[in-house]
């Protein structure tokens, strides 16, 4: 047999199993179940690629043009990359590689952050309203009055307040319930209610005892809370936040704000503590950086290691396809809204 009879077959042989492998049509060409079915043999994502290919190329806000640069995508090309971008053996290798190269030329800044932190956190520990004033709940109960013919609803909190630091002329502090255990995180972050605001206006040395109203719950949110329960009871499920709003102390009028660390830093300790994503929480340390020590150069740990995988996604042509056919999911979405200011 010639050596051109055999190359012929070789290439014959390639063309006919290309054909019979259904992983590398363009994305464009529709599979059957079955040839889905193959394909998850070796993917088990593979139908849920699949649609979500499927939404982007079907959407009528995709044009020509966007058509034509994705023509010659294949399946096998988001297969490869998925396989690629999940290899934990590749890429953890990789990581520590970018952690090491990132030590060596943002460390130090990111250790001023670190040290920026502490300061501010410790500072506002020592100097936060909340150490001239002790707040305690002792119980509530349902509350009505009828003013000019106008029914006003709602419950009557009693709380104890007792002076830490000596004799306050003035406090003001506000209060909200939040489930132990929240169910959503609407009510983790921002509690059952808007904050009620309890005022005392009389000096006091010694404990007093104050209340906060809470009004127009006629609502199936407070009603299921608040009826027929003790104080001991809400709290099995509730837990009762403060916030010292002001005092006057020694003649000296105090403002909760005048003590807070900077707002960039607040962001920062919010975000840690409602355990935001570490992209999240690399955006505020990179905010700290640029807004405090004044340095915009630095880049998060997190955000240097995407941009490093990134950088290597896109040394392959097609994976650069790959990635920028599925942020189309995103642009479709937005594409034709009309923005209102």
């Amino acid at each position: 047999m010639t050596f051109s009879r055999i190359s012929f077959l070789f290439v014959l042989l390639v063309v006919l199993f290309g054909c019979n492998n259904p992983s590398k049509k363009t994305i464009f060409d529709n599979l059957s179940i079955e040839e889905i079915k193959t394909i998850s043999k070796r993917i088990q994502e593979f139908p849920m690629m699949y649609e979500e290919i499927m939404e982007i190329r079907n959407s009528p806000k995709l044009n020509t043009q966007e058509r034509v640069d994705f023509s010659e995508l294949t399946y096998e090309d988001f297969i490869d990359y998925h396989e690629l971008v999940n290899d934990s053996t590749y890429w953890g290798e990789e990581l520590q590689k970018f952690e090491e190269q990132w030590n060596n030329e943002y460390g130090l800044i990111d250790k001023k952050i670190d040290s920026l932190i502490e300061y501010y956190n410790i500072k506002y520990e020592k100097e936060k309203l909340e150490n001239y004033v002790k707040i305690e709940p002792i119980q509530y109960y349902p509350y009505y009055k009828d003013i000019d013919s106008i029914l006003i609803d709602g419950y009557r909190f009693e709380f104890k307040l007792t002076p830490i630091k000596g004799k306050l002329d003035k406090v003001s502090f506000s209060f909200n319930l939040k489930p132990i255990k929240p169910n959503n995180r609407s009510l983790e972050n921002f509690g059952l209610m808007d904050e009620i605001d309890v005022f005392h206006f009389t000096p006091f040395s010694n404990v007093v005892n104050v209340f906060g109203f809470i009004v127009d719950v006629n609502n199936d949110k407070w009603f299921r809370v608040l009826r027929d329960k003790k104080i001991d009871d809400l709290l099995k499920n509730y837990e009762i936040v403060y916030e010292v709003q002001s005092l006057t102390f020694n003649g000296i009028y105090m403002f909760h704000g005048d003590f807070e660390p900077p707002f960039e830093i607040m962001r920062y300790n919010k975000s840690i503590n409602e355990g935001e994503s570490s992209s999240v929480i690399g955006y505020r340390r990179e905010y700290i950086s640029e807004n405090i020590l004044k340095n915009d150069d630095y880049i998060s740990l997190t955000s240097y290691k995407e941009k490093q995988k990134d950088s290597i996604l896109g040394l392959n042509q097609k994976f650069q396809m790959v990635q920028k056919f599925q942020i189309m999911k995103y642009e479709l979405k937005n594409r034709g809204k009309t923005l209102n200011f």
